[in-house]
């Protein structure tokens, strides 16, 4: 069964549901099950005792199913290279001159079922005019990046659960009368190789992270960090640089 969804929010950017069963949470889908098949019993949250390989399977499945849909409908916008592993419903939204290109090994989870970390939501990954690049062998687990402008991401580089990657402010700040009206400025984030990300951080507009850095949990980073440090605090600083690392402190 096919579901075509259109948000009428965005006019120029209809967003879709490419299947009944992505769009309803796992516990939903399996739970009237339960009722007619004693073998499947759920307990008191209704989670289910299925076997991991059955979960990371089915995952897997949908976000396979979300590849291709998200390929069929942006076509030359958005390209992926085999192999990849995307485990849940991955959200994509592209509009305008926006592009998204992965190269090969991308691992991403979108799913709560697949992660040992509870997620906040989907994977969500928005050009809408911006130009999106993720390196090969980048991980992002539950995470959003937005662009209007760039947002370029290294060889890999994990991002955490719960991370939002912004290169705009999005409304106009110093004018309320401007804010629903007017667009806030852009400037390219530059995430090098071979970073991480923490949990729930925020990197702002116009940052470049540096190879190898490592940005603590909960940090936001609102100035350009060094390769090879530990980073982190509202707003990051470099707390130290990595031990055996060569860095640029």
């Amino acid at each position: 069964m096919i579901i075509i969804l259109y948000n009428s929010i965005r006019p120029p950017q209809p967003t879709f549901a490419c299947y009944a069963f992505a769009v309803l949470p796992f516990r939903t889908q399996f739970y009237p099950l339960c009722r007619k098949f004693s073998f499947i019993q759920p307990n008191i949250n209704m989670s289910f005792r299925i076997p991991s390989f059955l979960i990371f399977s089915w995952t897997r499945a949908i976000g396979f199913l979300s590849i291709l849909f998200y390929k069929a409908i942006y076509q030359s916008s958005f390209a992926i290279l085999p192999p990849y592993s995307v485990w849940g419903g991955l959200k994509i939204y592209i509009s305008g001159d926006g592009s998204l290109s992965i190269l090969r090994g991308f691992h991403c989870v979108s799913s709560e079922l697949r992660s040992f970390f509870t997620l906040q939501g989907p994977t969500t990954i928005s050009a809408l005019g911006g130009r999106v690049f993720i390196g090969e062998g980048v991980g992002i687990n539950g995470s959003s990046i937005f662009s209007t402008k760039s947002v370029s991401i290294g060889a890999r580089s994990m991002i955490a659960p719960g991370c939002i990657i912004c290169d705009t402010d999005s409304h106009h700040i110093d004018n309320p009368e401007l804010r629903w009206t007017k667009k806030g400025p852009s400037q390219p984030i530059v995430i090098g190789a071979d970073v991480w990300i923490g949990a729930r951080t925020i990197v702002l507009k116009g940052v470049s992270i540096g190879d190898g850095t490592v940005v603590g949990a909960g940090s936001i980073v609102t100035k350009s960090l060094p390769a090879n440090v530990l980073a982190a605090g509202v707003p990051a600083r470099v707390l130290r640089p990595l031990e055996g690392m060569p860095n640029e402190v």
